[in-house]
């Protein structure tokens, strides 16, 4: 047995709901037919990711890594919180990853993740981060933007249309979220293990507690999940090893 099949759990699968019953069948053609080579970078678990983008899929791509470590280190500013994060992840070359919107609808920013941590009703379930701070590292991330840092901003075209949650196990592959701005079926997305594995990475570059700051961490994606997903059904995707089929287990829904 591979490390590609460690992940998946011995537990009895949860009993589907009737009303996810159809939805799960949509959700298993779709995964099975949206299987991608995973792929260097980070993205957000926004469904509007089309298949070119295989980054990691966390929150708030690695302006979500701010917004956690500003949760476990109140005493950074926003500058300090926004350069430790840009420093470690493109510390051996690579890039510090975001995204927008084509049409913010008078929004400061286009990613979900980010913009509910900007207000103040969301800070206890963010961690009791401060949202003043949030939006002062966006500004902040705009200006070193503009001085030429490397900032992979991705404007996403279209609206939300996601039909659930997919959290794609292992690591030499995940899935598309969909397949273009106005798909009608398309999913959030988390790779749990990749995301995982370079959470210790990163915390390691940070020198903070990886257990405190992977908590941290997952309670900042469950808030985004239940503030745009509510009630939206969870599955579990296991690829094989050789990348051309996906097991599709229902996990159960956003609450």
């Amino acid at each position: 047995m591979t490390n590609e099949h460690k992940t998946k759990p011995t537990h009895p699968t949860k009993p589907v709901p009737t009303e996810f019953v159809g939805m799960l069948e949509n959700a298993r053609v779709y995964f099975g037919s949206h299987i991608v080579d995973a792929t260097d970078g980070r993205k957000c678990v926004d469904g509007r990711y089309t298949r070119e983008f295989a980054g990691i899929a966390t929150p708030g791509g690695d302006f979500g890594f701010v917004i956690t470590l500003m949760a476990l280190k109140p005493e950074l500013s926003a500058e300090q919180a926004f350069d430790a994060v840009y420093n470690a992840v493109t510390q051996d070359g690579g890039s510090f990853y975001m995204h927008t919107a084509v049409d913010l609808h008078g929004a400061p920013i286009g990613c979900g993740h980010i913009a509910k941590a900007m207000i103040a009703d969301n800070e206890p379930s963010y961690g009791n981060i401060d949202h003043q701070k949030v939006a002062d590292a966006l500004v902040y991330a705009q200006k070193r933007m503009n001085e030429g840092a490397n900032i992979v901003m991705v404007p996403l075209p279209g609206s939300h249309r996601e039909k659930g949650v997919g959290q794609v196990h292992g690591s030499k592959y995940t899935v598309a979220a969909c397949d273009s701005a106005d798909s009608e079926q398309m999913y959030f997305i988390y790779d749990v293990e990749r995301n995982r594995d370079y959470i210790k990475n990163l915390s390691d570059k940070l020198g903070v507690s990886f257990d405190e700051f992977y908590r941290l961490h997952n309670q900042q994606l469950q808030a985004i999940l239940k503030l745009l997903a509510i009630g939206y059904p969870i599955y579990d995707i296991f690829i094989s090893d050789d990348g051309k089929r996906a097991e599709v287990e229902f996990a159960g829904k956003v609450e």
